[in-house]
């Protein structure tokens, strides 16, 4: 199931992940970085559930 959080920037983004991953406080930490990174980021978050 995917779930629908508000990263805490000025804009307010919506973002839809796995619920699963809810509890992953890096993937949730990479979310605020720079797109390039976020990737980085979430491909060894995925990667390391494998």
């Amino acid at each position: 199931m995917w779930v629908e959080r508000t990263l805490n920037n000025p804009v307010g983004r919506r973002i839809a992940i796995p619920e699963a991953l809810l509890s992953a406080d890096a993937y949730l930490a990479c979310v605020h970085t720079r797109e390039k990174e976020r990737s980085y980021c979430r491909w060894n978050e995925f990667r390391d559930r494998l």
